[in-house]
């Protein structure tokens, strides 16, 4: 940024550079990254059971997500004949409406 090369933001003359430069060090030394050896700190146990308990999660989503797919091909081979059964015509709707009955 302080270079002299043709393009730089000191050759340009971009305002106030000395102030951009310390805000994009701050930020920098802000988003440091912290690398964490999660098994050394909480040992391997408690971190093999957490995979574990990783592992079954998912695999009961997948499972969910088999039997919801199913449930949905169920339902939408039967749903015309639950409606045609359900569903009263327009006539005996009428019929009921102006006589009553069932």
């Amino acid at each position: 940024m302080t270079s002299a090369a043709p393009l730089s933001p000191t050759t340009r003359g971009v305002s106030k550079l000395s102030q951009r430069i310390r805000r994009l060090q701050a930020f920098e030394a802000w988003g440091a990254e912290a690398v964490v050896d999660f098994e050394t700190v909480l040992g391997s146990d408690a971190m093999k059971q957490h995979n574990d308990y990783l592992r079954q999660i998912l695999s009961l989503m997948n499972e969910a997500e088999a039997h919801s797919k199913a449930l949905r091909t169920a339902l939408l081979d039967e749903l015309p004949y639950v409606i045609q059964e359900k569903k009263l015509s327009l006539w005996t709707r009428f019929w009921r409406l102006v006589f009553g009955g069932r």
